[in-house]
């Protein structure tokens, strides 16, 4: 397996709760097209929030995310644990047009 998502949808939104490539397949637009698939389905289901997760540490990803439309929404401070102490979650929001 290259990639997989997992997500859940309740009524009108959903939270990605994982994505992710195989590092011999990164950086090859794998990731980006699963996404944009992701957002495709959500979107059929009737989903205007589409949620997410980041480590802050997480740049490519937080990358990844801006360039199809998530914003910041809030900021779970010292949620992650860490060998050095503790790490920012951000989580991020897509509104899926209708």
């Amino acid at each position: 397996m290259a990639a997989f998502a997992i997500t859940q949808v309740v009524l009108d939104e959903a939270t990605l709760f994982n994505i992710a490539v195989d590092p011999a397949y990164q950086r090859r637009g794998l990731g980006r097209a699963l996404l944009e698939h992701v957002i495709d389905e959500v979107e059929k289901l009737g989903v205007v929030t589409l949620w997410l997760e980041v480590r802050a540490s997480n740049v490519a990803a937080i990358a990844l995310y801006e360039s199809v439309g998530f914003n910041e929404a809030t900021i779970r401070r010292n949620y992650y644990p860490t060998t050095d102490g503790r790490e920012d979650a951000i989580i991020m929001a897509l509104p899926i047009s209708m």
